[in-house]
């Protein structure tokens, strides 16, 4: 990743997702993923490695979801987080209908 903020320096980021539909209105999926450290008074002066779970629910497909998703770190530097936010996309739909 490049990072152009004060204090900050460019740094790796790599990562790994498997997910799957579960029926018309889940999807679910897991994360590993690694980050190398950020520079000295940021948030991540560490390398870490994370495992995260998450995945969205529509309800009305595609245009409103609900995301969310908890991850936690299993090497390096202790870190955690959690999301949960709604997805709302609106506007004319293409010629196709799609």
């Amino acid at each position: 990743m490049i990072n152009h903020a004060p204090g900050a320096r460019d740094y790796p980021f790599s990562g790994w997702l498997l997910q799957r539909d579960i029926g018309k209105k889940w999807t679910l999926g897991g994360e590993v993923f690694y980050h190398g450290p950020e520079g000295m008074g940021t948030p991540s002066p560490r390398p870490t490695t994370m495992v995260d779970l998450g995945g969205y629910y529509y309800f009305r497909n595609p245009g409103f979801q609900l995301l969310f998703a908890y991850g936690h770190s299993v090497a390096g530097q202790t870190e955690n987080y959690a999301y949960l936010g709604f997805y709302w996309t609106w506007g004319p739909k293409s010629k196709t209908g799609k």
